[in-house]
């Protein structure tokens, strides 16, 4: 095993019997041999461990078990056992397809260890169809195409372990959305994406996976949100016009949703709230610098939520769906 362009496949699993072979077995059939395949098992309860009997006893995976930590959690005990110089994330029900590693290998050959490699990937729903997803990575700012949202699922990355770990890997403080922080993280010490063409992987739809919880997805999306925000926090005078007015979009947006489900940001998302009334009177608007003083950061956005629904007739539903929409096999086209 050489270990100048190792790669590392991380796989964290929790009662994924059913699907656990399958995913190792993408890897065993990929193009380029030399990885090493460690599977964290996250306290699966079903026969997760039983299946995998025959893999670990001839040395093809490393296993570890530990107790039920979370994904971020088992996602960095598989970064601590690693000897790897890349790492490629891959969760137990999702599989890549042969050629992907060989191409992000060729990919990153010769270049700095900012640079992070992606692919397109396919999405496979319930029905068994699949949509092919080709991921837009902006060439100018990509700090901006991040925050609007998540375009790279973590399986379609190829990525230094030293990048990771300078940024101290994935944050245990996440539920769920673990990626998009990290992914931001990265940006923000300097990492640049870049996207070969290439359809590298699957990710599978499943409904009883832990995204498809609306609920979870919310109170994941409110740590995510904080979390931006006080790292932008930390970079403002740094950003253009532009950017400064995407993150308040952004925001503003997100906003909305509470008062969807009538909760208070204020209680939830303060450092979100905070950010966006900095943002807000950085424009040269005396209009806006009234508002501000008059009514606050969270009558402006409930005003702008209360206009945006009253002339836009899909908004509400768009908030309503907003965790899970990605979900639903319609909204492909």
């Amino acid at each position: 095993m050489s270990y100048n362009n190792l790669v590392s496949v991380i796989i964290a699993v929790l009662n994924g019997e059913k699907y656990i072979l399958g995913a190792i077995e993408s890897v065993l059939n990929q193009t380029f041999k030399n990885f090493e395949i460690i599977v964290v098992d996250d306290g699966s309860t079903d026969g997760t461990k039983k299946v995998l009997e025959p893999m670990i006893q001839q040395g093809i995976i490393r296993y570890i078990y530990q107790e039920n930590k979370g994904l971020a959690n088992a996602r960095n005990t598989g970064i601590a056992n690693s000897n790897g110089r890349f790492l490629k994330f891959l969760d137990c029900d999702d599989f890549l397809y042969p050629k992907q590693l060989e191409l992000q290998i060729e990919h990153l050959n010769n270049k700095s260890d900012l640079t992070v490699s992606v692919t397109d990937f396919e999405l496979e729903f319930e029905s068994k169809s699949k949509k092919t997803v080709k991921i837009f990575l902006s060439s100018k700012n990509q700090l901006d195409r991040f925050i609007e949202s998540n375009p790279c699922p973590v399986h379609t990355i190829l990525i230094s372990k030293k990048q990771v770990q300078e940024v101290d890997g994935f944050s245990e403080e996440m539920i769920s959305q673990e990626d998009t922080d990290l992914w931001l993280r990265i940006l923000l010490n300097g990492g640049v994406f870049e996207k070969i063409d290439y359809v590298g992987c699957c990710y599978r739809i499943l409904h009883k996976s832990q995204s498809s919880n609306s609920e979870r997805m919310f109170k994941a999306h409110c740590v995510l949100s904080e979390r931006i925000n006080k790292h932008l926090s930390l970079i403002l005078d740094q950003l253009n016009n532009y950017t400064l007015e995407q993150i308040l979009k952004v925001n503003c947006k997100f906003i909305h949703s509470f008062f969807v489900k009538r909760l208070s940001p204020r209680k939830y998302v303060p450092i979100t709230l905070e950010l966006s009334k900095r943002i807000y009177v950085m424009k040269p608007d005396n209009l806006r610098k009234f508002l501000l003083t008059m009514i606050g950061i969270q009558n402006i956005t409930y005003m702008q939520y209360l206009k945006r629904i009253a002339t836009e007739p899909n908004y509400l539903l768009e908030l309503q769906s907003a965790e899970t929409s990605w979900r639903d096999e319609n909204n492909y086209a």
